[in-house]
């Protein structure tokens, strides 16, 4: 998978039988290893922005302690 982060794009590339790298046909998108690999991008693409919000926080978060 070739992730985009500056425009979130995601394309999927798989290699032909000559192996070539080449973007995934719209039929590919349905195959479940696909489906399976861009679930888990999604996954880990939303771990990291959550981890990213939480040292945000941390860094630059509020002085106000309760």
């Amino acid at each position: 998978m070739i992730y985009t982060p500056v425009d979130p794009l995601l394309f999927v590339a798989v290699k032909d039988k000559d192996g070539v790298l080449r973007i995934a046909e719209d039929d590919l998108m349905d195959d479940p290893s696909i489906v399976s690999a861009i679930d888990e991008e999604t996954e880990f693409t939303a771990l990291v922005e959550e981890e990213e919000a939480l040292l945000e926080s941390i860094l630059h978060g509020d002085d106000d302690v309760s």
